[in-house]
């Protein structure tokens, strides 16, 4: 049989595939497509080969599945070695493997990556129309072997006309009358269904028309055994796909913690025994059998697509600045941004770690439980908490107790507290802060539109302060008060016993101070005990309900076990400081301006610390919490 298209696909595509043939066919394409064209008592090798050479154009229908395909990469080779050009229709927003780039990376590609797909169709007949009224199209050929399209003696098609494309009727039969050949006129839109779900580059439910869809339009080709073959086809296999549909959304959702029978139960990953560091795409790991069944299920069915250079931890601080740095390049941003009132940022590129400690580590909370976490955005991160200058300038408040007229006035005597981090701050003013500020922001064209300071969430606050590592701290497995300024409370040798300057102590691998002790910072997101066993892969955000928001990071009165990446308090909302003190001092027009903090070149030199003593002036009455925060910068959106 004569024909003029071989299409080549992965079996997970053969619905696109289908829609593929019979858009060529409506052109009088001849197309060849497995398993609808082998012949009885030809094996399957045999047939391809034969079908292959016998072609003049291969139409390789190219995605995901197509792409790691044995199959789809020796028809490909095969092609290529018989001189047969190639169009690479593709339906998903992939690039070619090593060993099939070795053959396409040249090919004219003909994308299909936003709906409908019935003008891509439509464009693929147009193209490969136009390509075989040509004759060869350019830079290829065909084969010397095996079957070839017929085509008329020279000079029929009058002096100077290409080679023509015999009709159907004609294909068999050498001694055929010639007729000549209609004209090709672009192809109609061929009506198919769009699909149910929304078809973006990169997303995998397959959601492409149905063959039932495509059949009734199929060209008039007769009473031929092929017509009534290819309709049944269409019929049989829309039948078929309407009943797993219908089989798979009553089939229930296996619960979380549960994996396939045969393969084990997974135990939780221990920090010491993650992998070395590598940029690539990784493959979500298991979650844990022996999870508690009355969890929810975690919502990680489908990880977003990965940007080149994306991080996976552990990674070392070279890494992470290369980075940042080609995720700055790729935004048209710098790596660090200065704001109003000096405020640093700096970028914290996309990437995936270890959330939480696994059960062997010190002191574990039941809320801690280790999972995997993928940031999928970039976003930009306070490099300091906010300090007294900044807040007070923004809210015209100062409710700190380390400051000049604040309960702590004595231990912070003589000392400049306005690069001391703001404390005694409920959640509410923290995000009050952020929309004020956000405000004076784009009133002064500062911050570009669409963007806004707010609050961390959660995982991007712990991903942040690891910077690639899978240690209890972001300094190695255990800290000391020549690291971060914790531990009043339980007597660590050199421990201050307040506040510090930011940035007194040495940063992270992203450039980040004060993610251990100093104070607690509060994050966008809700508790709720259990979260973290149904939490989403991708971006979470915490709990919908809940009263409680999540802080992080330990405060100067913490123990060194509550100043861990992983640990986190709670507390309401609306939580300063105890009911029976005073917070908050109003500014009136009366009162002298605030005192300017140095500017963004780095931050002072920390005062000589006094002695620590435990009988001098007493900790706030706050339950020992001292709430501060720091600010990011993200898309309005999020």
């Amino acid at each position: 049989m004569s024909h003029d298209v071989f299409i080549s696909y992965s079996h997970a595509d053969k619905v696109i595939a289908d829609a593929a043939c019979a858009a060529l066919e409506a052109q009088r394409i001849r197309c060849w497509i497995s398993p609808r064209d082998g012949l009885p008592g030809v094996t399957y090798g045999e047939a391809i080969v034969g079908a292959i050479k016998g072609s003049r154009l291969m139409v390789l229908v190219f995605s995901n599945t197509a792409n790691e395909s044995p199959h789809v990469l020796r028809e490909v080779e095969r092609a290529v070695n018989s001189a047969i050009p190639i169009i690479p229709f593709r339906i998903e927003d992939v690039l070619p493997s090593s060993k099939l780039e070795y053959f396409i990376s040249a090919q004219h590609w003909l994308d299909a990556l936003t709906p409908p797909v019935e003008s891509h169709l439509a464009r693929l007949a147009e193209t490969v129309g136009l390509l075989l009224t040509r004759g060869k199209p350019p830079g290829g050929g065909s084969g010397s072997d095996g079957p070839k399209p017929r085509l008329p003696p020279e000079g029929e098609g009058g002096p100077g006309e290409p080679p023509q494309r015999l009709a159907p009727d004609s294909a068999g039969d050498p001694e055929a009358p010639k007729q000549p050949p209609p004209p090709f006129v672009p192809p109609p839109r061929v009506s198919i269904s769009p699909p149910p779900l929304d078809w973006k580059p990169g997303y995998k439910p397959r959601s492409f028309p149905s063959p039932a869809s495509i059949s009734p339009r199929l060209p008039d080709l007769g009473q031929s055994p092929r017509a009534r073959r290819a309709k049944l086809f269409g019929i049989v296999a829309a039948v078929v796909l309407l009943l797993a549909a219908g089989i798979a959304s009553l089939w229930p959702p296996p619960e979380r913690g549960h994996i396939a029978k045969g393969y084990g139960s997974m135990k939780p990953v221990e920090e010491s025994v993650i992998p070395t560091p590598v940029l690539q795409n990784p493959t979500p790991k298991p979650v844990e059998e022996n999870a508690s069944p009355n969890s929810v299920k975690r919502a990680d069915a489908m990880p977003a697509p990965t940007p080149p250079g994306f991080l996976v931890a552990p990674f070392d601080a070279e890494t992470a600045k290369k980075a940042r740095s080609a995720c700055a390049k790729q935004l048209g941003e710098t790596a660090i941004i200065v704001g109003g009132l000096g405020m640093q940022f700096t970028l914290i590129p996309p990437g995936e770690f270890m959330m939480g400690s696994p059960k062997t580590k010190e002191d574990p909370w039941p809320d801690e439980k280790q999972h995997r976490v993928r940031i999928t955005r970039p976003f930009y991160l306070g490099i300091y908490p906010v300090t007294q200058w900044e807040y007070e300038l923004v809210m015209r408040k100062n409710p700190s107790w380390f400051c000049r007229t604040g309960g702590g006035k004595d231990r912070v005597a003589g000392l400049d507290t306005s690069r001391f981090p703001v404390e005694q701050v409920s959640w509410n003013y923290a995000m009050e802060f952020c929309r004020k500020f956000t405000d004076l922001e784009h009133q002064e064209e500062r911050l570009p539109a669409g963007s806004k300071y707010t609050l961390p969430t959660e995982a991007q606050w712990e991903y942040a302060c690891r910077a690639g590592t899978t240690t209890a701290y972001n300094v190695g497995n255990s800290i000391t008060t020549k690291d971060a300024n914790f531990g009043f409370d339980s007597h660590e040798p050199g421990a201050l016993g307040r506040t510090t300057t930011v940035g007194s102590y040495r940063p992270n691998a992203w450039g980040l101070y004060d993610m251990h002790g100093n104070v607690e910072q509060w994050c966008a997101d809700r508790h709720e005990w259990h979260y973290y066993e149904y939490s989403p892969m991708n971006d979470p955000s915490g709990p919908p309900t809940g009263d409680d928001r999540v802080l992080r990071g330990g405060s100067y009165l913490e123990r060194p076990v509550d100043c861990r990446s992983a640990h986190h308090e709670h507390q309401s909302a609306s939580s300063e400081r105890p009911p029976d003190t005073s917070w908050f001092r109003e500014l009136n027009e009366e009162d002298p301006p605030p005192r300017h903090a140095p500017g963004p070149g780095g931050p002072p030199a920390p005062a000589p610390p006094p002695t620590p003593s435990h009988d001098s002036t007493p900790a706030p009455p706050d339950l020992h919490r001292l709430f501060g925060f720091r600010v990011a910068r993200v898309p309005s959106s999020q």
